[in-house]
């Protein structure tokens, strides 16, 4: 028997306060400035209404006023962010404009979290909850009030993964062409998406023997959508590519001596910057107190930002954010349940960038749908 069809006007129920709340939070700075990396994809999108297929090639002095060439020497290819601006910068380019079409591209990602949860059978009440951790986590609002990609990759991610789902359950052709769309686009924006169509995959199966190479092959039917995906990004990246300007992108950044200080960085910021740490430890065990832990983590923030505990809190918060993890993995490969392993895995993708130059917290707001969705699945009565 077919699962019943989630209604549009049920998903906006449900993402209304998360909608209503990013709002309040965002409109009053629709109009502050651009911020020191906004420039390379406005400039790009520039470029792209004088050269629709050539946009890393203009000029650019980025990292030393001496060191100038094609944008693509020193920038990510994350272009679908500069295309995605072209309609603000053909019209005029101002702060407001760009800042309310990253507002409305947020409130995507919160629609495409809501009805993933409420098609992952989550309630209403889990629904809810989703769609508030995305509208309310800090790097969130604060990637959705700059012009880079962060924030439309996680929607395009959480549009993706919705769609794969739904298609899985409707079989409705609509449906695996806007994920394949949707799971191609995403690695435009950011690169590290790609590692989403492996976790697409896994949710396609029937069931968790995922080392079972035969059961792979029983489904093959199943997984068009991700190859059609992987077509889409190969096909954006043959037309927009240049060899003057790209090829060799980034992997002067890339060392190994840089992977421990970024992972470290990546198990404190799930819990000193992104809600998961706090939550999962207040709400995954209701037996432990959650005042002592509340207080607990008040200690820590004020000896964080004091210096009567210099050198103590980086090494704690990471092992704060090593058992959650750790804990999230065992309870979801436990659970037995393909949407649970899925989104743990999820909440992996950053650990790719480990070897670049630093592992800024941005890299994490493309889970920020999977971390609401766990969060959402252990707040429910």
């Amino acid at each position: 028997m077919k699962p019943d069809r989630i209604s549009l006007s049920r998903v906006l129920q449900c993402a209304l306060p998360g909608l209503l709340l990013s709002a309040i939070c965002l409109i009053p700075y629709l109009n502050k400035a651009f911020t020191i990396d906004d420039p390379v994809f406005l400039l790009q999108a520039q470029q792209i209404l004088k050269a629709p297929l050539h946009p890393t090639t203009m000029e650019i002095c980025w990292t030393a006023d001496n060191k100038c060439g094609p944008v693509g020497k020193d920038a990510a290819n994350n272009l679908f962010m500069s295309y995605y601006l072209v309609p603000a910068l053909a019209l005029g380019g101002q702060e407001w404009l760009v800042h309310a079409i990253e507002l409305l591209t947020l409130w995507l990602g919160i629609v495409a979290t809501v009805s993933l949860a409420l098609r992952f059978g989550m309630s209403i009440f889990g629904a809810c909850a989703a769609g508030l951790i995305v509208a309310v986590t800090p790097p969130v609002l604060a990637m959705t009030s700059t012009a880079m990609p962060d924030v439309l990759a996680m929607s395009l991610g959480a549009i993706g993964i919705e769609r794969l789902w739904a298609w899985k359950q409707e079989h409705r052709f609509i449906q695996g062409v806007l994920a394949a769309l949707a799971l191609g686009l995403a690695p435009f924006t950011r690169m590290h998406l790609a590692l989403l169509w492996p976790i697409a995959a896994l949710l396609l199966r029937d069931d968790t023997r995922i080392l079972d190479a035969r059961s792979w092959w029983a489904t093959r039917n199943r997984y068009w959508p991700i190859i059609v995906a992987a077509v889409v990004w190969i096909v954006a990246l043959a037309l927009t590519g240049d060899r003057r300007s790209s090829g060799s992108l980034g992997f002067f950044w890339l060392l190994p001596q840089n992977m421990y200080g970024n992972f470290r960085s990546y198990l404190i910021e799930w819990v000193a910057a992104m809600p998961l740490g706090l939550a999962w430890l207040v709400f995954r065990n209701r037996r432990i107190n959650r005042w002592l832990l509340i207080a607990a983590g008040a200690i820590m923030l004020w000896k964080m930002w004091s210096d009567a505990w210099p050198g103590v809190w980086k090494p704690l918060f990471a092992l704060a954010g090593a058992l959650v993890l750790t804990d999230i993995l065992v309870w979801s490969i436990a659970s037995r349940e393909l949407r649970r392993i899925a989104l743990a895995l999820w909440l992996l993708i950053p650990l790719s960038a480990l070897p670049y130059l630093h592992l800024p917290v941005k890299y994490l707001v493309p889970c920020a749908p999977a971390m609401a969705l766990l969060i959402a699945d252990i707040l429910q009565p």
